[in-house]
């Protein structure tokens, strides 16, 4: 049912430029599946026609899944919109063979397409990237991988760039993230001719010139340069060496800080830059800002590519979060003007991954400016803009109005008292479907007596919306529309915190008083007691001298320093130390474990006792990262020590109570809702946050790119020191606070009904410009007994008597009970043996086949690199005769003695009239391991008899010996043995 009007036009309107502004909770999704019904409905739209991309897996998974339903109920529909069968399977084809996926898997997906082009575009003379490329998502390792490129390539070349080497070499995270900023910008290094002077050769941003910034702007900026008295202390002694007095603001001064060459910092970049893609090349080796560079470099430079890529509809969500080199390639995508982007500028907070709000709020301006841009050599996008449409959604299913007028009010909030108030003119203003009871809905603004006291006025206000019986959950059901209302519960509550440090605490006030809660989104698990201690082992086991290793693991077990000390005295003489046992002998099992670092970490764990969401989330990091780069014990070390270093956070997967308060960060909060919010640490420097980045190297369009260090000479010795140009360049522009005012219209947008703002003794502009709108809470007394209200509502079930708690049962691979040499030595956990042409090139020929089995056609030139997927595709097509297939399918046999579940993934299941046949891709060059593999595809057989009620059979498939071997699974003993001897090893 289509619920309002702006909804119905945009549904109704296919064709055209169609920009969709979409507040908070005007359900906007529902638009945008429709949209795609409308168009897919259509006999002239087939799958290659339409593309749907966003930015989360999960949206993209959604989406499909969306489409999927909304063309059954169109099936199984008794109303006009009801379609017969034959158009309920053309439909279902569409939506399953259609592109719906994230902006990274699609530049991915074209980079794989054409990896030749790099190579050509770059001129590179021996570097190629291989359709094998893939991106490393984990930003620790790209980090590390970075710090290692520089220092060999500023190993060999630092004397050309004069002290700026030592910057480079002091902050390489700083320098990697100025790329990817440059990256997002479509900037892009081109080969040098030999030049020893000048920025470099650039590609996109004015050639280059970009990159000096607004140079004539600055300098009248700087007229109005307003200093403090914090500013002269700073800055005193670089500015003496140059006889300059900051307060008299010389003209020369600040003619040299606006108009600052800086040709050697450029030309160094350039070189980093440009090096950096070819080193990446050679490795094959994606980061998600290069596999987005590389997409619009082959889109613009290959027009054989650019025209078998496009299609007819292109529909972009979260468009808010787009930068400018997406733009381009969601142009060169399309052969028709129909782009479709989504989005809510208002919910732009994600400018620290170089994002672009103008992309949707000058959305007309910049199209018909990339158009003409990037047709000035050729015809790149061969349809004319048109008229474009602005189609807002201005209805609110979500929250009352008073929560809405309130989320619009933090956009024209001051960030400090010398801000100028947002011009909120432009602003598409929505209104709440029904009007919530005035009893119903509230916005209250707490300020405590000091910052140090907001958790515990937080745990205050829980009780307070819980247990005083003042608030009512205001409910409507969505199919029959009928309200009702119940009291508040602890569930309906989240607390939005600006950082994740101030989460934690309340986490912890939380639960020193015993109300249920549960801390969402991510965390630095790293610096965990649980990450330092596998950090500390794994140093052990590294090196067993190494003190920062056994240290800690002693520190750990509460021994003190001087017995410590002596512990871990090292008698040379005798060789002997006095480590306990029990530790020693741990270590030895470690070290055995080396090359399974899974089974290493859970180990460790399993040590402690401790089996957690951080442990859990440690394992799934470390174990993703080691899988996809085959990474030592010293490299798993610095990726955790890099962690700790720069604050590295990752998703914690947990599960909360039912009945459970929610914390997490606002950014975290985007895209989800919630009856109460309680928005705390809204005070003074914390939020908005006014410390300014500590990145050595920065870039934006006024002052291009700068370096806020430089090496400088006092009395013979040299010392890194601010630079003072870049000081006053950054001092001369307005502090922008407008993504901070939109992270807070996301927060107080996240509430249906009810908004509590928390502040110290010294609020910011954000709270006292709602304490003047909204009424203001005194404090509310804590309850001593406040943890009554907890235990009351735990108690209100008998607790049951439960029997002895079993073992949890153990998941392994099938692949860890199988030897590819007879001697017990463990395949890898792709299941793919490393062939002469790589493991890389077999788990390629795997995924193809996947794509053939779904029916996806595969490109040419692929199939003439690798000719093992074209004999996979001959046998895939013989059994889609006579059985329906499936590819790459998840299967867990369960072995009830042994308390183990072995899981796999089937590479291809034909189910027939009355067997179903296992089908296995190999690349081997020999059957050596056909023993091992008879195992592995009878652990699947038996998987498949159980669910399908079938006789199996086996087939492996040795595609490079252009062979397939026939045979009956094993008996399960054979499986259940193998599996024993595993689980002992594991124990050993």
């Amino acid at each position: 049912m289509i619920k309002d009007e702006s909804q119905e036009a945009i549904i109704n309107c296919t064709e055209g430029m169609v920009v969709v502004d979409a507040g908070p909770g005007t359900g906007k999704t529902q638009t945008v599946v429709k949209r795609c019904l409308n168009l897919i409905r259509r006999d002239d739209v087939g799958k290659d026609d339409i593309v749907m991309l966003t930015f989360t897996r999960n949206a993209a998974e959604e989406m499909r899944g969306r489409l999927m339903k909304g063309i059954s109920g169109l099936y199984f529909s008794e109303g006009a919109d009801k379609i017969d069968d034959f158009t309920f399977k053309r439909m279902m084809r569409t939506a399953e063979g259609m592109k719906v996926q994230t902006f990274d898997s699609y530049c991915l997906g074209i980079v794989k397409s054409s990896p030749g082009q790099i190579s050509k575009f770059f001129r590179f003379e021996k570097e190629t990237l291989t359709h094998s490329a893939s991106i490393v998502e984990n930003e620790s390792l790209n980090k590390t991988y970075f710090r290692r490129f520089l220092d060999r390539f500023l190993a060999e070349h630092a004397s050309e760039y004069g002290d700026l080497a030592a910057l480079a070499y002091e902050d390489p995270v700083s320098l990697y993230k100025l790329l990817e900023r440059l990256m997002a910008r479509g900037i892009i290094p081109l080969r040098s001719n030999g030049e020893t002077s000048g920025i470099g050769r650039w590609f996109g941003g004015n050639d280059g010139k970009d990159l000096l910034g607004d140079t004539e702007g600055l300098r009248k900026m700087m007229e109005g340069l307003h200093l403090e008295s914090n500013d002269e202390k700073i800055l005193k002694d670089v500015l003496s060496l140059e006889g300059y007095i900051l307060k008299t603001k010389d003209p020369e001064m600040l003619d040299r800080a606006a108009f600052d060459s800086r040709e050697t910092l450029l030309r160094m970049i350039h070189d980093v830059y440009y090096e950096f893609i070819r080193t990446s090349v050679a490795d094959d080796r994606l980061t998600f800002g290069l596999a987005a560079s590389f997409a619009f470099i082959i889109l613009y430079e290959d027009k054989e590519t650019r025209e078998r890529i496009q299609c007819r509809y292109l529909i972009v969500d979260e468009f808010q979060d787009t930068n400018s080199n997406q733009l381009m390639i969601a142009l060169m995508a399309l052969k028709q003007p129909n782009l479709c982007v989504v989005g809510d500028w208002k919910q732009g907070i994600y400018g620290f991954r170089f994002v672009s709000i103008e992309n949707i709020t000058r959305f007309e301006e910049r199209v018909r400016s990339l158009r003409d841009h990037l047709n000035e050599d050729t015809v790149r996008i061969c349809y004319d803009i048109g008229d474009v449409k602005s189609l807002p959604l201005k209805t609110s299913y979500r929250s009352s109005q008073l929560i809405i007028d309130n989320a619009f009010h933090a956009l024209s909030a001051k960030g400090s008292s010398k801000d100028v108030v947002s011009d909120t003119s432009n602003v598409t203003l929505i209104n709440a479907e029904d009007s919530t009871p005035e009893d119903m809905t509230s916005f209250e603004t707490v300020q405590c007596g000091s910052r140090l006291d907001e958790p515990e006025e937080v745990v205050r206000r829980i009780e307070n919306y819980v247990h005083s019986g003042r608030y009512t959950i205001y409910e409507k059901d969505p199919a029959t529309r009928k309200i009702s209302t119940r009291p508040a519960r602890y569930s309906d509550i989240a607390i939005l915190c600006r950082t994740a440090k101030v989460c934690k605490n309340i986490f912890l006030e939380c639960e020193k008083h015993g109300i249920p809660v549960f801390l969402q989104g991510d965390m630095e698990v790293m610096s965990t007691r649980e990450g330092k201690l596998l950090l500390a082992w794994l140093r052990y086991v590294n090196d067993d001298r190494d003190t920062w290793g056994i240290g800690p693991i002693l520190a750990d077990m509460d021994y003190p320093l001087n017995e410590i000390q002596w512990m871990i005295a090292y008698d040379k003489e005798t060789g002997t130390d006095h480590i306990p046992e029990n530790v020693k002998r741990l270590r030895d099992e470690l070290r055995k474990k080396r090359r399974r670092i899974t089974d290493l970490i859970a180990t460790v764990f399993k040590f402690y006792g401790l089996d957690n969401d951080n442990t859990q989330t440690i394992m799934s990091v470390i174990s993703k990262a080691h899988r996809s780069s085959l990474m030592t014990i010293s490299d798993v070390i610095k990726m955790i020590e890099s962690d700790m270093d720069d604050n590295t956070t990752y998703k914690i997967d947990g599960m909360p109570d039912e009945n459970a308060v929610i914390i997490q960060t606002m950014h975290k909060s985007k895209g989800l809702e919630y009856p109460i919010v309680i928005i705390p640490g809204v005070d003074t420097y914390a939020f908005p946050n006014t410390r300014s980045d500590t990145e050595s190297f920065m870039f934006n369009d006024v002052i291009g790119v700068r370096s806020k260090k430089e090496v400088v000479e006092f009395n013979g010795e040299k010392m890194v020191k601010t630079s003072w140009k870049t000081y006053l360049a950054i001092k001369a522009q307005d502090k922008d606070y407008s993504e901070e005012k939109r992270l807070l219209f996301v927060a107080i947008s996240r509430a249906s009904q009810y908004v509590t703002m928390i502040a110290g003794d010294k609020p910011s502009c954000f709270f006292t410009h709602f304490a003047m709108r909204n009424e203001q809470k005194t404090s509310i007394p804590l309850d001593i007994a406040l943890s009554d209200h907890v235990e009351e509502s735990r108690t209100l079930v008998e607790k049951p008597t439960l029997p002895e708690i079993k073992p949890r049962r153990k998941n392994i691979g099938v692949h860890s009970i199988m030897h590819v040499d007879g001697g017990g030595t463990e395949l890898d956990e792709s299941d793919e043996a490393i062939g002469p042409k790589g493991k890389n090139y077999g788990i390629t020929v795997h995924k193809y086949a996947e794509l053939l089995v779904r029916g996806i056609s595969v490109d040419q030139r692929i199939l003439e690199e690798y000719p093992e997927i074209v004999k996979a595709g001959r046998i895939i097509e013989d059994l889609r005769r006579e059985h329906e297939l499936d590819a790459e399918v998840d299967c867990s046999l369960p072995i009830n003695r042994l308390n183990v579940t072995l899981r796999g993934v089937i590479d291809l299941i034909a189910l027939g009239k009355d067997t179903v046949e296992i089908h296995d891709w190999k690349n081997d060059v020999s059957k050596d391991n056909e023993n091992e593999y008879r195992l592995q595809l009878s652990v699947y057989a038996h998987v498949a008899e159980l669910i399908y009620k079938r006789k199996a059979k086996c087939f492996i498939q040795w595609l490079v010996l252009d062979e397939t071997e026939e045979f009956d699974p094993l008996p399960m003993d054979i499986i259940e043995e193998r599996t024993e001897k595993t689980l002992e090893s594991y124990r050993k």
